[in-house]
C-alpha cells in the first residue's frame, strides 16, 4: 500500500514540473500523470488484498495511518510522511494551484 501512493505522489509531482516548464498536456506529463494513476491502482489491489493487520480508521493518507504503513514496510515513519507530503503538496501546487491563479 505505501508504495502505491508512493508512485501515485511521484507521478504527480513529475508531473507537476511539467505543467510549471509550459509542457502540460505533452507526452511526458502524459506518463507522470499515467503513472500516477497506475500507483492509485496499485494502492487499491494492495488494499483489496491485505492481510490481517488491523487499519485505522483515518483516510489513508493520514499521518496514523502513514505511520502504521511505515513500520509495517520496516521504515521509518517521520521521514515516509515528510517526503509523502511534500510531493503531494508540490503536485496540487503545480498541477492546480498555480495553473488555476495565473490563468
Amino acid at each position: 500500500m505505501l508504495a502505491g501512493l508512493g508512485i501515485f505522489a511521484l507521478g504527480f509531482a513529475v508531473a507537476a514540473v511539467f505543467v510549471l516548464a509550459g509542457a502540460g498536456g505533452g507526452p511526458g506529463y502524459l506518463i507522470a500523470a499515467g503513472v500516477g494513476m497506475a500507483g492509485i491502482v496499485i494502492l487499491g489491489v494492495a488494499m483489496s488484498r491485505r492481510s490481517n493487520v488491523p487499519m485505522p480508521s483515518t483516510p489513508i493518507w493520514s499521518p496514523a495511518t502513514l505511520r502504521l504503513l511505515a513500520g509495517s514496510a520496516g521504515l521509518p515513519a517521520t521521514p515516509v510522511l515528510v517526503v509523502f507530503y511534500v510531493l503531494v503538496g508540490f503536485g496540487m501546487l503545480g498541477n492546480l494551484v498555480i495553473p488555476l491563479a495565473t490563468r
